[in-house]
């Protein structure tokens, strides 16, 4: 069977998700951006999105969240009784404080390259606890994997 794909805008497509999430669903949508980089990556990685109980956040859990008509997936770096302060992987220091009322949905598991990771996976739980939180620190790891990048775009003939 051969499957068909479309393009949508992203309004349509955020409204199909809330939808769906309101409906006590799950929704799988493509990562777009780097804001996440490199945990997650634009082309490669797909997300699934669900409920989230705000009782249920955490540190290091990753958000689907609703600003000003944008939608963003951001790490959860801090929370408190009314808002929750969240950091895309890939930004050296700039942050967002959001309501709950802004929160879309949660990412559950990851599947990159048809594998699947979980929030509750060594691997995540690994990668929350040591991807740097100091501002110099994020900067040189970021410089590190852009630059690796760059070699690995090099040598695989996919230069930009």
């Amino acid at each position: 069977m051969e499957i068909q794909t479309k393009q949508i805008s992203n309004e349509k497509l955020f409204s199909c998700v809330k939808q769906a999430i309101s409906e006590g669903k799950c929704a799988l949508i493509n990562v777009k951006g780097i804001s996440m980089t490199p945990f997650l990556i634009d082309g490669r990685d797909e997300v699934f999105l669900d409920a989230v109980n705000p009782n249920d956040i955490c540190v290091g859990m990753i958000l689907f969240v609703e600003i000003n008509n944008t939608y963003i997936l951001h790490r959860v770096v801090s929370l408190s009784d009314n808002y929750v302060i969240l950091r895309g992987d890939g930004n050296i220091s700039q942050s967002e404080k959001v309501s709950f009322e802004q929160i879309v949905a949660k990412v559950s598991p990851v599947r990159r390259i048809g594998k699947e990771i979980k929030y509750t996976s060594y691997h995540w739980q690994l990668y929350a606890l040591f991807w740097p939180k100091s501002h110099r620190m994020r900067i040189l790891f970021l410089k590190i994997f852009r630059k690796l990048s760059k070699i690995k775009r090099i040598f695989s003939g996919t230069i930009a």
